[in-house]
């Protein structure tokens, strides 16, 4: 790429991390006659690689405003319409505009109406007052280069209670492969790629995952730990993992400590398999870890401590009780630990941490953002859903624009606490849910 080679160099720079982006104007420079650039806007070649670079970048980036995005294509087709190319050249720019993003005259004349606009609001977004090519924003600097684990649900293969609660052979693919699209263009079912239809009791499959996780940059999975009183369920493929040392990948616990429901929410109703809690059961439990997981050299720490998340702190009935417990079977074996809650809507915040945890970590899309990008959203919208569901009983499907969340949760302040944030790059549950279900579209 002659022309825009160093935008792209300075984008694949930025994805790097730890780089800050400081817009101002440090220095000025005069363009020759004869340089690469003048030669390359006479010819309409660096606007070609402009609009490529573009949209190369939308390709991966956060999803933006539809405002910003329609200034963006309306400042390259306020270039190329500016531009002193030959016809053909003009034309081919213009197809290419189409092509990539859909841009027609509307969005030059949209782009100039908020040009002028902006003179009158000093507020108004432009190219000087805010940048559009990558949606940034700070970072504090104790978070560059943090680890990125995968939530990792292990029910993708048949075992005895599944058997005899939802029939011979039952798996989480009977979920997915039932699913149906509810509007047009909903993407359901979510068939399997790359690896089809698995089963976790393979351990080739497992090295599948783990190679995969590596070349995307994944550092570790935290697998779901179901416990019931010294019942454990969905355990083979950790159980096989520790056993035969692969695949050689990092890995941690979260305890699922919810009730085993039919519908698969942990609350009181249809209870399969009941949560009850005890200093008895806390100690056996912690003594389980201790021996046989927590020891193996890939089971991922902090500071030398191994990491073990709570999924529902609010559930126990002395969870400051049940810290101190753990830490002292754990003392006396040498170990200090480090402990982890899991942070949904209904419950977060410091003073949570006060049990005896030393960190929390944000459980995407289920946030405290989420409730407040509810309640802001479009009042009409908001109004048109509450009558529907009040009055008709029709709303008992909760759709949400992917976009919208992630534009106003990248504005939300960071907390203030030891909190590891969390990011979905999706959610639908409609394949295990008909009624009440929430996904993005």
């Amino acid at each position: 790429m002659r022309y825009s080679g160093d935008w792209l160099f300075w984008i694949e720079m930025a994805r790097q991390g730890s780089v800050v982006e400081l817009y101002e104007k440090l220095n000025l420079f005069r363009l020759h006659s004869t340089s690469t650039t003048v030669e390359g806007n006479a010819s309409g070649n660096a606007i070609l690689e402009d609009i490529q670079v573009v949209h190369y970048v939308e390709s991966f980036s956060y999803p933006i405003e539809c405002y910003k995005r329609l200034m963006r294509h309306g400042m390259l087709y306020k270039n190329v319409k500016r531009a002193k190319v030959e016809p053909k050249m003009r034309l081919l720019l213009f197809e290419k505009l189409k092509g990539c993003f859909g841009t027609s005259v509307w969005t030059y004349r949209w782009e100039r109406f908020n040009k002028y606009m902006s003179f009158l609001n000093p507020w108004q977004p432009t190219r000087d007052r805010e940048r559009l090519i990558i949606n940034c924003k700070r970072v504090k600097k104790d978070m560059v280069d943090k680890r990125i684990i995968a939530f990792y649900l292990p029910q993708y293969h048949p075992f005895s209670e599944n058997d005899e609660w939802w029939g011979k052979g039952f798996t989480e693919w009977r979920n997915v492969v039932k699913a149906k699209p509810l509007y047009r263009g909903h993407y359901q079912p979510h068939l399997p790629a790359d690896l089809g239809f698995y089963d976790l009791r393979i351990p080739e499959v497992r090295e599948q995952q783990a190679d995969m996780a590596r070349t995307y940059g994944v550092n570790g999975f935290c697998y779901y730990h179901y416990w019931f009183n010294g019942r454990q369920l969905m355990e083979r493929p950790l159980k096989e993992i520790l056993s035969s040392g692969k695949p050689d990948f990092p890995f941690m616990l979260c305890w699922a400590n919810e009730n085993w429901t039919r519908a698969w929410d942990g609350g009181s109703r249809h209870v399969l398999i009941a949560q009850n809690y005890s200093e008895e059961d806390d100690r056996a439990h912690i003594r389980y870890l201790l021996e046989n997981v927590f020891s193996d050299s890939r089971y991922i720490r902090v500071d030398g401590k191994p990491v073990f998340l709570i999924y529902r702190s609010m559930l126990f009935p002395n969870m400051k009780e049940t810290i101190r417990v753990w830490r002292e079977e754990a003392a006396n074996k040498g170990v200090e630990l480090y402990l982890c809650r899991v942070e949904t809507m209904d419950c977060y915040g410091e003073e949570y941490l006060q049990d005896g945890f030393d960190a929390a970590v944000e459980f995407q899309p289920f946030t405290h953002q989420m409730n407040d990008f509810q309640r802001k959203r479009n009042p009409l919208r908001k109004f048109a859903y509450n009558i529907n569901r009040h009055l008709f009983n029709t709303c008992k499907k909760k759709k949400i624009d992917y976009s919208e969340y992630v534009d106003y949760a990248c504005k939300t302040p960071f907390s203030n606490y030891k909190m590891y944030p969390g990011v979905t790059p999706m959610w639908d549950n409609t394949s295990r849910r008909k009624q009440k279900n929430v996904y993005f579209r």
